[in-house]
């Protein structure tokens, strides 16, 4: 990938400006020889393509010059982790013009104040706070590195397309795996074994679960029984970094049958809006909202709700039954930026945030640009509680059947999600095809 040409672009949005990004330094576990698996931040992954801790990047948007701050192997390094290439190779691979040691980087910012980020981990924002003191993350930085990252290019499209692959074979022996009767945690240590076996890591900790209820049930416990629904968000990474993130839900059964179909029926038709919708200068909030207003449909048409739809997803009454956003950015990070700040990444002047509950868990609203990449995943869900707390605000009394919705909960939830790229004049599912019709589901559980 072309990082030298990336900093090029970004000196072009930052002119003038002296920027330092941070890489990230290894995590311990327990004690300081044992770490957890390393990952780099993203952002400095991208203007570098360098995979290794305790690294820095200081770039002078004037000049166009860039130094790589490392550290140089020695002995007990090389005879604790093996051979590692020397800093000036390492910085001939970023496309730096020049490096030095890590050490340096203090002097070197002697009477200079960078534009910085936001630091995602504390080791990152210890090291900022002596380097610098107390220097806020630069907005300015912040929307440059936004406007470039969001955009993917071919070689970007090829390492996700590359997760998606490997996301199929995660999901295929999932639903090759599942029937009544099976322990969720037994099929979920299976399922990552495949995630090793193709060669890529978890992307983010895997969502398998009969609860689908709960947005984010990370652990696996359980049995599957019949009529129960198998809720499977899994991704995977690409050799390079990205991500894949993939939601299925599936019947235990192997077959869709009763309410479990209608809630299906429901998600399925809201992707397919909001995959029709997509296109460049669509706002990703009005798609969110039209979303809103069709799963709001699908429950009318159950009986569950009725009265002015157009007026009840203005106030968002959707937000009881699809209380997250209709989908985030993807890239290296599966979330894409969002540590850099989901409202100066995802919103600007024009596009702000909601303050109602369901409305405001979108975390990007902004129009679509040709060339981004981001999920669709809609969803459905019966969650007592908040059914319970939605009742007794007593807000959408008369538009929602709270006795029959209630005897609903027991159901679960849906969601359906895949990774999108937005075209010239749409938008196209990348990847290879995951089974997501009904009749393609059963077939794969079959």
């Amino acid at each position: 990938m072309d990082h030298r040409g990336r900093r090029s672009r970004l000196a072009q949005l930052l002119p003038d400006s002296l920027v330092l990004l941070l890489g990230h330094t290894a995590t311990v576990r327990d004690h300081p020889a044992d770490h957890h698996p390393f990952r780099q931040d993203a952002t400095f992954l991208y203007f570098t393509g360098l995979d290794e801790p305790d690294a820095a990047l200081l770039v002078d948007t004037a000049s166009g010059e860039s130094t790589l701050f490392g550290v140089e192997p020695d002995l007990e390094d090389i005879v604790w982790h093996g051979p590692r290439p020397p800093l000036a190779e390492r910085a001939a691979t970023a496309g730096a013009d020049s490096y030095r040691s890590a050490s340096d980087l203090p002097s070197a910012l002697a009477g200079r104040t960078p534009l910085t980020l936001p630091a995602p981990r504390p080791s990152q924002r210890d090291q900022l706070q002596d380097l610098l003191g107390d220097v806020a993350p630069s907005h300015d930085l912040i929307r440059a590195v936004a406007q470039l990252r969001e955009v993917k290019d071919e070689e970007e499209i090829a390492e996700i397309d590359q997760a998606l692959e490997r996301a199929r074979r995660l999901h295929a022996a999932a639903m090759a795996a599942i029937s009544p009767g099976c322990e969720v945690a037994a099929v979920a240590r299976h399922l990552g074994e495949v995630v090793a076996g193709t060669g890529g890591e978890w992307a983010y900790p895997v969502i398998f679960t009969t609860h689908g209820e709960v947005l984010h049930q990370f652990g696996q416990t359980g049995r599957m029984e019949a009529g129960d629904l198998l809720l499977h968000d899994g991704g995977v990474t690409s050799d390079g970094g990205y991500a894949s993130d993939v939601t299925r839900t599936m019947p235990v059964t192997g077959t869709f049958d009763g309410r479990a179909e209608a809630l299906y029926d429901i998600v399925f038709d809201a992707q397919a809006l909001a995959l029709a919708m997509m296109r460049p200068g669509v706002a990703w909030r009005d798609v969110h909202h039209a979303v809103g207003r069709k799963i709001l449909e699908g429950f009318a048409d159950l009986g569950l709700c009725g009265g002015d739809l157009d007026a009840a997803a203005e106030d968002g009454a959707y937000g009881l039954v699809f209380p997250h956003g209709v989908g985030h950015l993807l890239g290296i990070e599966v979330h894409d930026m969002e540590g850099l700040g989901e409202d100066l990444v995802g919103y600007d002047a024009e596009f702000v945030r909601s303050d109602v509950f369901g409305p405001s868990n979108l975390r990007f609203g902004k129009p679509l640009r040709e060339g981004m990449v981001i999920t669709v995943e809609p969803g459905a869900y019966l969650i007592g509680p908040l059914i319970e707390r939605f009742r007794a605000d007593g807000d959408f009394d008369g538009f929602w059947d709270w006795e029959r919705l209630e005897d609903w909960v027991g159901v679960g939830g849906v969601r359906i999600e895949d990774v999108v790229r937005v075209t010239v004049d749409g938008a196209e599912v990348l990847g290879p095809p995951i089974p997501r019709t009904k009749p393609e589901v059963e077939e794969a559980m079959a």
